[in-house]
């Protein structure tokens, strides 16, 4: 198993579940491990996100959940402008947050917002609707046939 291109090499990081820090750091990809990553971002929310919400008070969670959202797309906007790292911007447990802040929200809008969660759920519906229309309207082979614009590919 050690004998497997860089498996020597990454092993401590697998292990400890940290591979997206060594990929942020070197800004190198790591093969066949690559899309252990994102086990990584998620072992590591798993293991302070439950502290975070235990250690605060109970009317802070939303405020909670807004900074990790907030300070996440700050740290995504830094690596990006001024670290020049892309794997940095796309791997870094802190840059990741936004997309586990939003499930989080979720979480609290459906335990403690339930009519707000109806109203999301029917605006969503509303958006994707009409975007869905619009495709078809203004690009109707390319649903049919899941092709994608010449112009962005």
């Amino acid at each position: 198993m050690f004998h497997y291109k860089n498996t020597a090499e990454i092993f401590p990081w697998l292990l400890t579940y940290t591979s997206n820090i060594y990929q942020s750091i070197n800004n190198i990809y790591v093969g066949d491990f690559n899309h252990f990553w994102s086990l990584a971002v998620e072992e590591q929310f798993y293991l302070f996100w439950p502290f975070i919400i235990l250690f605060i008070k109970p009317n802070r969670t939303l405020l909670a959940i807004f900074l990790t959202i907030f300070i996440s797309l700050l740290t995504r906007g830094y690596l990006f402008l001024y670290v020049g790292k892309w794997m940095a911007t796309a791997y870094f447990t802190m840059s990741c947050m936004h997309a586990l802040g939003l499930g989080a929200l979720l979480a609290y809008i459906k335990t403690y917002k339930p009519k707000t969660e109806k109203k999301i759920i029917a605006s969503s519906l509303v958006v994707f609707s009409k975007h869905h229309l619009y495709c078809f309207v203004n690009h109707p082979g390319q649903i049919k046939h899941g092709m994608v614009p010449r112009n962005i590919r």
